[in-house]
């Protein structure tokens, strides 16, 4: 019977060190695709980055997720919201570096807020229009913003 204790103590030890090895991933790592916001499509680039190529869903509001299949989302590509007639808004993630032009939100006639997360270290956005990252440049002002008239300050040298 001691043997058997001797044992079974043993084999718990084994697989508690087993699993003590093993590393957690966050849920946002593991995100696949079901939990993405329907209608969105990206292309993995060289097994190291994503580009969101497409979005056909008919969301209002839309967070483009930071991380897909445990890459960072590093681009939006030309045309990827082109059309996008119900979109209000969009959510810009920390992980993106490139957005594909003023075309990338051609048509979106509805939009009103572009929004980027403070840690992007590339764009940033103010009041809902979207900037480089040192607010010089204008890059996207929203075609469904209902201001008469928008204000750029002198400072911002490029639109």
């Amino acid at each position: 019977m001691k043997k058997a204790v001797s044992l079974f103590v043993i084999f718990l030890l084994l697989v508690s060190a087993l699993l003590a090895g093993q590393e957690v991933v966050p849920d946002e790592l593991n995100q696949s695709e079901d939990s993405l916001p329907d209608g969105l499509e990206y292309e993995i680039v060289d097994g190291n980055s994503v580009t969101i190529t497409e979005y056909t869903g008919e969301a209002e509001t839309l967070n483009i997720p930071e991380l897909i299949q445990g890459l960072p989302v590093t681009i939006i590509g030309d045309y990827a919201f082109f059309n996008c007639g119900n979109l209000t808004s969009i959510t810009i993630p920390s992980s993106v570096t490139v957005i594909g032009g003023d075309a990338a939100f051609f048509g979106c006639f509805n939009l009103t807020s572009i929004n980027v997360d403070s840690r992007n270290n590339t764009y940033a956005s103010v009041d809902g229009v979207l900037f480089d990252k040192d607010i010089k440049t204008l890059i996207k002002y929203p075609a469904g913003k209902d201001n008469e008239t928008y204000t750029i300050p002198l400072s911002y040298p490029s639109i």
